[in-house]
Parts: C-alpha cells; sequence; structure tokens
C-alpha cells in the first residue's frame, strides 16, 4: 500500500477493502457499490440508441476503466471535496464544494444519471483567445456523464467567471440562446466521436433541492428501514383531518418519529416542496399526505406569489425601466427592432430578443419594479444624501413652527425666521409632497470638494506610493517622501506635506497595503469576512453530525514519564468537533505529532463512543489529511471529506475557538502548562514549567475527558443561545437519529483504522521478527520467511502489545514483550500505558545519539596529543641513535597526564588513559 502521503486516486480508493477482513456490514457496503455501476450489456444497449461511433465507444470504455488524469488541489478561496458517491462506489473529486459539488448531489440522486467519472484524461480544444489569436492545448473537462440519452463531458464554472471571460473577448465559452453557456471548441471536440460537451454554469445550482436532497441522503440507502406499521399510522392519523400540515407541528404530534417522516418522504410516501421550502425550517415547511394535496399546495401557493407580485409585472419597454431578472436587478438601456439591452449594476451589458424577453415576461422570470414618479425619486434622492445632523435641524425647525402655530405657547424663535421656515416648508410640499422634506437644509453637502493641489503632483504622489511603498522590501514613508520631494523640485511642482501623504497612504484598503508589504498571509486577518447571503449549504451544516472539523493542537503542558518522572514535553490533541452544535465528539491525545494515525485514532475513538461519525469531514491541507489511509477509511465510511484552503484559519474558526477556549480554561489552570515558557528570557529558573511538570498522560487524559464530555458539554455556547448537549438533543429529536448509520465497533473496523508505518512496512530480522516503532514484535511464522525482507505492516496505538504483518495473502497477530505488562488491563489503561511506553523509548532514542560535533571536538584534542606523542618518539630515537650523547635523564611529559619513565605507547597500563580512543 501507499506511504503516508502518497497520491492515491480516489476513483480506486475501494481496492483497499481486498486487504481487509469483511464482517456482515462491509459486505453489505461493497455489494451496494458493485451494484450501481452499469454491466456491460446494459452499457451497450444505452449506446446504440445515439448511434456512438466505435472510437466514441472506445472513449468511454477508457474513461471508465482509467484513474482520474490528475488529483484536483485548491486555490486560496475554494473548498476540495472527496464526495464519497454511494450510486458509483468511489470517491469522486469536486474543486469547490459551491460549484461541483452541487451538481454531483443532483447526479448522485438522478434516476436518469448512472454514471459520472471525474477528471477524465484531456481533450484537444482550440479556439480564440483574448488577444484575438488561436490557442491550441489540451484541457482537463471537470466530469464525464452518462444519461439517459445524453453522454459526453461537463465542464463547471461560476457564472461570474464566464462572464468576465467572456467580457475579456476570449471566444471559449459563450453565451447560448437560453440564458446558459456554450463552449463551441468542446463540442465541436466531442462531435466526431458521437458524444456532447456540457457548460454548467453556478447559476444553474438549485440551492434549497441540493441542501434537501443532502438531509435526506440517508434516508435513499436501502440500507435504512421502512417505519413501522405503528409509526407510519401515527403520522397518517395526524394529517387525516388536514391535507397538508407545518413539518413543525407535525413532529410536535403525540407518537410522530422525525426518522419515520423522513423516511416516508424519501420513498414518496409523504411530500414536501423540495425544490422551494427546507426540510431543516420546519417553521416554515408543509408536509402534505398524498400527491394530490402536494399538488394543490403548490398551485394556491404559487397563486398566493402571483397575486402578491401582480402590481410588480407591468414594464414600460422604454430605457431606464427597471426590473427584476432571477432575483437581480437590471435596468433597460436599449430598445430596438429586434433587441432588447439590459444593464446590470451599472457595468455588464448583456442583449436578448425581443421574442425571447417577451416569453422570460410570461413566464414571470422577469418581472416589473413598482413605477416611482418623479418627485418621490427626488425625496427619496435627498433622505439617502442627508447627513444625520440635516435631519436633526429639519426635525427641530419643524418642531417650532408646530409651536409656533400654537399662539398661546409661543415661539422662541423670531418671526423672520419662522417666516423663512414656513417658506421652505411650502417649496418642501411642492417639490417633494412632503413639508419636512423642504426643511432639509444640506448644510454637510456645502463648500468646494475639490482638491487642491493639482492633478499631476496626484498622479505622481500615487505612482511614489505604488512603487516606493507597497513593496516587499517594505521601506519607510519618509524615504518615499523624500523621492517625492525631490521629483516635485525636479519638475517645479508644488510638493504636498509629509501630513497629506501619509494621509494619501491611508486612503488605500489597510488590507491591499499589508498583502503589498508583508504578504498574503499577513494581509489575511484584515480581508473582508464572508458573508453568507445566498441559499447555498450553511458553514456549520444543519444537523448534528452533518459536518465535523479535525484538527491538531500541541496542548500548553509539560508532560512527565509515569514511573521515572523524566519530562516527556508537550503532548499533542488531536479533536473531532461537531460543527452544527460545537460538541467535542472524540479526542486523542498522544506524544506523537499530527500524523494520520492521529487521524484514524480520533475516528476510531468517535465511532466507539457513538457509533456513527459526521457525513463530512472538513480538514486543513495537511499531509496528514492528505494521506491514502484516511481518504480510504472515509470512503469505506461513506463519509465526504472537505479541505479548506491553505492559510484560512477563518475556515475551521470553530475548531480554533475550541482550542483557545481549552487553553483558557483548562490547560493554563494546571501545574507545568508553558506559559512562562512564551517569554524565555523574562522567566526565572523556579517558575520553569519543565521542573514544575507533574502530569501524565494516563491523568491528563482522564481530566480532560472528563472537562470535554461533562463540563464544556454542559456550558452554554454563545453562538447557539444553548450548551451543545442541548443542541444535540434538540438537533437529532427534529432531524432524526438515524439509527441506520451505526458503525458497528467490531474488530474489522478496528482493523480498519489501525494505522502503519511512514514506509508502510517493516524489516524482519531473524530470530527477533520485525520491529515497529523501536519496539519488536514476534510470531513463529517468521521462521520460515525465507527470502522476504520486508512485509506490510499494521500496529494499534491503543495496544503497543499487538501489531499484525502481512504473510502469505494473510494479516498474521504479532505480539510484543509487552503482553504481559498489559494484561488484565481494561481497554482505558492499555491506551494510556502504550502511550507512554512509545514516549519512553522515543526519549531513550534520542538521548542515545551522539552530535557528530561533540565527537569532532573531541577527537580534535585527541590528535593534538597525538602529535607530541609522535615527535617525543622521533627525539628519543635520535638521542638514541647518537652514541656520544649522554644517556638522558628527562622524562617524557604527556599533556593532560601523569609522568612516566618509559614508553607510554608500550605499557599496557597506561593506555587506560586513551580508553575513549580504543
Amino acid at each position: 500500500m501507499a506511504a503516508d502521503g502518497l497520491l492515491l486516486f480516489p476513483r480506486f480508493l475501494t481496492t483497499f477493502a481486498a486487504m481487509l477482513p469483511i464482517s456482515n456490514w462491509a459486505t453489505q457496503q461493497q455489494t451496494m457499490m458493485e451494484e450501481a455501476m452499469l454491466s456491460y450489456e446494459e452499457l451497450e444497449h444505452l449506446l446504440v440508441s445515439p448511434n456512438i461511433p466505435i472510437m466514441g465507444r472506445q472513449i468511454i470504455n477508457a474513461i471508465r476503466t482509467s484513474e482520474p488524469s490528475r488529483r484536483t488541489g485548491g486555490g486560496t478561496h475554494n473548498v476540495t471535496t472527496r464526495f464519497a458517491s454511494r450510486k458509483m462506489g468511489v470517491t469522486i473529486q469536486a474543486e469547490s464544494h459551491k460549484n461541483e459539488l452541487p451538481a454531483l448531489y443532483l447526479w448522485e440522486h438522478d434516476p436518469a444519471t448512472f454514471e459520472f467519472y471525474d477528471q477524465p484524461p484531456p481533450i484537444k480544444i482550440s479556439y480564440q483567445n483574448a488577444n484575438k489569436k488561436k490557442s491550441t492545448h489540451l484541457s482537463t473537462p471537470d466530469f464525464f456523464l452518462i444519461q439517459k440519452g445524453w453522454i459526453g463531458w461537463v465542464e463547471c464554472k461560476t457564472e461570474e467567471w464566464l462572464i468576465a471571460s467572456h467580457e475579456s473577448g476570449c471566444q471559449r465559452f459563450i453565451p447560448d440562446d437560453n440564458g446558459g453557456w456554450r463552449c463551441p471548441a468542446g463540442e465541436e471536440y466531442a462531435r466526431q466521436y458521437g458524444l456532447c460537451f456540457r457548460v454548467r454554469s453556478s447559476k444553474e445550482n438549485p440551492w434549497i433541492l441540493v441542501r434537501n436532497l443532502e438531509f435526506l441522503s440517508d434516508y435513499f440507502v436501502d440500507t435504512c428501514p421502512m417505519p413501522s406499521s405503528g409509526d407510519e399510522q401515527k403520522i397518517r392519523d395526524a394529517l387525516v383531518d388536514e391535507r397538508w400540515m407545518l413539518q413543525r407541528d407535525l413532529l410536535q404530534k403525540e407518537g410522530v418519529v422525525a426518522d419515520a417522516v423522513y423516511k416516508l418522504i424519501a420513498n414518496g410516501n409523504l411530500f414536501a416542496d423540495l425544490c422551494n421550502e427546507l426540510l431543516t425550517e420546519p417553521n416554515y415547511t408543509s408536509i402534505s399526505r398524498d400527491s394530490e394535496s402536494a399538488k394543490i399546495y403548490v398551485c394556491q401557493k404559487q397563486g398566493r406569489v402571483q397575486i402578491a407580485a401582480s402590481d410588480l409585472c407591468t414594464i414600460k419597454m422604454k430605457p431606464q425601466t427597471d426590473i427584476m431578472w432571477d432575483g437581480k436587478p437590471w435596468r433597460i438601456v436599449n430598445v430596438g427592432a429586434q433587441e432588447i439591452f439590459l444593464m446590470f449594476e451599472g457595468k455588464d451589458i448583456v442583449h436578448l430578443e425581443s421574442t425571447m424577453f417577451q416569453s422570460l415576461v410570461a413566464q414571470g422570470k422577469i418581472v416589473g419594479l413598482p413605477e416611482m414618479n418623479e418627485q418621490e425619486s427626488l425625496a427619496e434622492k435627498l433622505v439617502k444624501q442627508a447627513s444625520p445632523i440635516d435631519l436633526q435641524r429639519a426635525t427641530n425647525c419643524l418642531a417650532h413652527l408646530d409651536v409656533a402655530a400654537n399662539v398661546e405657547l409661543g415661539s422662541a424663535v423670531s418671526d423672520r425666521t419662522l417666516r423663512y421656515w414656513r417658506a421652505q416648508a411650502r417649496q418642501g410640499a411642492a417639490a417633494f409632497g412632503s413639508p419636512f422634506l423642504g426643511l432639509v437644509s444640506r448644510i454637510s453637502s456645502r463648500g468646494n470638494r475639490n482638491r487642491r493641489l493639482p492633478y499631476e503632483v496626484i498622479n505622481l504622489m500615487s505612482e511614489v506610493i505604488d512603487n516606493k511603498v507597497l513593496t516587499s522590501a517594505q521601506p519607510t514613508i519618509l524615504a518615499a517622501y523624500g523621492d517625492l520631494v525631490n521629483v516635485c523640485r525636479e519638475k517645479g511642482w508644488i510638493c504636498p506635506s509629509e501630513k497629506t501623504f501619509r494621509k494619501e497612504i491611508s486612503q488605500r484598503r489597510l488590507d491591499a497595503r499589508i498583502l503589498a508589504r508583508e504578504g498574503r498571509k499577513a494581509a489575511y486577518k484584515e480581508t473582508e469576512f464572508y458573508w453568507s447571503v445566498d441559499q447555498s449549504t450553511p458553514r456549520h451544516g444543519e444537523r448534528p453530525f452533518g459536518v465535523g472539523h479535525i484538527d491538531h493542537t500541541e496542548v500548553d503542558l509539560e508532560m512527565v514519564d509515569g514511573e521515572t518522572g523524566a519530562n516527556l514535553g508537550r503532548a499533542w490533541l488531536t479533536v473531532l468537533l461537531d460543527a452544527f452544535t460545537r460538541m467535542v465528539l472524540a479526542f486523542f491525545l498522544t506524544f506523537d505529532p499530527p500524523s494520520y494515525r492521529s487521524c484514524m485514532s480520533v475516528i476510531r475513538e468517535c465511532v466507539r463512543r457513538h457509533g456513527r461519525i459526521p457525513s463530512t469531514i472538513v480538514v486543513d491541507r495537511g499531509s496528514d489529511f492528505e494521506s491514502a489511509y484516511f481518504e480510504v477509511l472515509l470512503a469505506r465510511l461513506a463519509c465526504h471529506k472537505k479541505s479548506r484552503p491553505a492559510a484560512k484559519s477563518r475556515f475551521g474558526s470553530l475548531i480554533e475557538r475550541f482550542f483557545g477556549v481549552a487553553n483558557q480554561t483548562f490547560f493554563h489552570n494546571l501545574s507545568g502548562n508553558s506559559q512562562a515558557l512564551q517569554s524565555p528570557r523574562s522567566m526565572s529558573p523556579s517558575h520553569d514549567p519543565r521542573k514544575l511538570a507533574v502530569w501524565t498522560l494516563s491523568a491528563l487524559n482522564g481530566l480532560f475527558e472528563r472537562y470535554a464530555y461533562e463540563h464544556y458539554a454542559k456550558w452554554r455556547h454563545s453562538a447557539l443561545g444553548t450548551s451543545p448537549e442541548e443542541a444535540m438533543a434538540r438537533g437529532l429529536a427534529i432531524t432524526g437519529s438515524r439509527k441506520h448509520l451505526a458503525i458497528p465497533f467490531t474488530a474489522d473496523f478496528r482493523f480498519l483504522c489501525l494505522p502503519t508505518t511512514s514506509k508502510g512496512s517493516a524489516r524482519v530480522h531473524a530470530g527477533q521478527g520485525i520491529s515497529i516503532n523501536r519496539i519488536d514484535y514476534w510470531h513463529p511464522a517468521f521462521r520460515d520467511i525465507g527470502a522476504i525482507k520486508t512485509l506490510p505492516v499494521r500496529y494499534d496505538p491503543f495496544d503497543v502489545s499487538v501489531a499484525y504483518a502481512y504473510l502469505r495473502r494473510e494479516w498474521l497477530e504479532c505480539r510484543s514483550q509487552y503482553r504481559a505488562v498489559l494484561e488484565r488491563r481494561t481497554e482505558r489503561e492499555i491506551m494510556m500505558i502504550s502511550q507512554e511506553i512509545r514516549a519512553r523509548h522515543v526519549q531513550k532514542d534520542v538521548h542515545r545519539r551522539v552530535k557528530a560535533g561533540d565527537i569532532a571536538a573531541f577527537l580534535e584534542g585527541a590528535y593534538e596529543t597525538e602529535v607530541v606523542l609522535r615527535q617525543q618518539r622521533r627525539d628519543a630515537q635520535n638521542m638514541a641513535e647518537e652514541p656520544d650523547a649522554p644517556p638522558s635523564q628527562d622524562h617524557f611529559t604527556i599533556p593532560g597526564a601523569i609522568e612516566v619513565a618509559e614508553d607510554p605507547w608500550g605499557n599496557a597500563v597506561n593506555l587506560e588513559l586513551f580508553g575513549e580512543l580504543k
């Protein structure tokens, strides 16, 4: 199998199942995947009717049997998704959860759609680009679609991108006659093989329907049981006197179960307007008892809308007439004999044929706005432009006029002023239809608003700011102002003051300034927040176990060994948080740095506690989340994975906020917390957290479990208005408990969650077995292993006494020397003891290593000693060869050693002085 971080294409993630033991639950999942695909005979029958040639059939077969041509990444704004398709039985890639992902939901539940494949092989297209030149290149469409009566490629683009591309002069995508888009180059390529090409705009996404399909997707599966006859009868009894009822009222009826209601809707036994009403908004959604009642309800609702909008449908075919098209304001700029030109937001101009415009008006897609006479238009403009001071003064003037009208009360204002105000009130009544508007003086708009500096100086300031201030070198403003002064003096222009220059810089957007000077990451905190104003899927899901966030953090607490008391450093905390309820579903504490092993362990813990995991998991773009093993696990559990953009922490604000709250209310209140280490220069040795550490991993795990599951779950959350525990209970009661999604915590599931080593294998040592994380494991089959040197392995992070090796098409259970130590222990004890054993081995391995610099420093002194000794031996030898010389009575002196009277190299006792050099 692939190692950690290896690219394994999602279309074949299910092939990993062949290596795992399959239970009844897993068998059902595998069978459902196999039955979803078209058989060879069904595909051949489908290809006969459109008369697709041989070359086209070969292309279809190549796409169906090949891997995706590339693994989709992500930009700075889009959220990539791995969609676990039950229909296809594999994971499908979507580059954006606001563009491609809605299309996948629609195709997944469309009976006329048989198969869809992501990232098919590239096709060759040729078109005229924005420079009016022919451009020919390979392009990878987003999907290849096999539908009833339609087979071909699909390219998904946002409406804004398509409009911008077309306005630039590029002819790759052009608008069609139905308000959509076409790709002539793609259509020409597909036509030669008898296939089709379609451009799908984000404007086509029916968000309400998509959200309802996502909500009901768990009830469409065959494993979801039908409601009992008693539950169905209670629902029928509640609707016996009414053809339809608000979903809220129906769910509040005694004995009505939410799961039964949604299963009946999914099967077509109950009816809801899924295209216009959300099941997650029970206060505004009605449930009908049969199809006839549903049709009556829809017709009645449409009738009410048409009556309410009847005043808006009058459209005068003249320029400057405002209309509403697809919920957006447009303006008619010209009415020709054959075409009508429309303008959007003062810049985008499109043209429609008169017959098409009239057709859209008849369908109610284009409606008129209530006409506003000229007097009302001037009044509205005046009120919008008036400042609070102007309105306050007009209110005071009107009050004085009312007092002056009462002769008995009198007035504190002179008669001349009162006459002037009455004249203004009469003029306002005549011009704007309101005496009050005549008293609005518009004092705030007085004065000369034009800039005093010449235009050439203003342009020069902008040029200096762009070239001298907003650069990555981050020069000082004073230096840039000096350049401005020098240029102005050379040209003889008026030089602006430094205050004016700084004010001109401050007029630029703050995030743009930081982006130019410090980069994208530094400017991120000043960028505009994302405001969700459309009907697209909410950021935090619409139900419990809908969206979950997984992330890691290094806890601010120093840890010690439970046996020796040695400092083990800081542990890593991995948390799975439910986005809708802010409930901590599971956590995992370990000394190992973040990896896919931690991700799989927290998924395993969530299944152990709740029997299920969220339908969608949101993660960042770390290598631990891109691991093939992690994606295989999510694919087998039919869970979608969304990857938030890199360096965009706001996309994971929920779990980041939890980490901050956990630090403030938990870790920073324990002995040995690492707050002092954040300012090491001001830290006293007596307050060093590494010396004050007392917490072991086992003790911290138990305490944090109480904090997360018993205390934090009961605290009132400011965003929810209630506690996570109450939000979870209420959400499950309204949106359904979905017990049929339960994942049994069986042996094969636990095996599926077991991680492997960084290489995916371990070396086999004769007579010792395999070594995983510096722990040896043995199995009798290793005695006759032959020439095999490495084996695929897996280990249990919760139990170091067990590991698994794949030998001769079988996973063998291997045992370690810690088997006796962990016997008769609970699973929680085994997990904590295992973590400490692994951390202890890592510490021993670190302390056992000797740095190369230490060895070199030692040997450098030894080499100097060797030079002295050699020189002394040469001197002694020379003196021995001279017969006339008297015998020397001096002793040899060894630096740093005792004095000896004979050759130190010939005395075995003296060799002990150089024991480090042996």
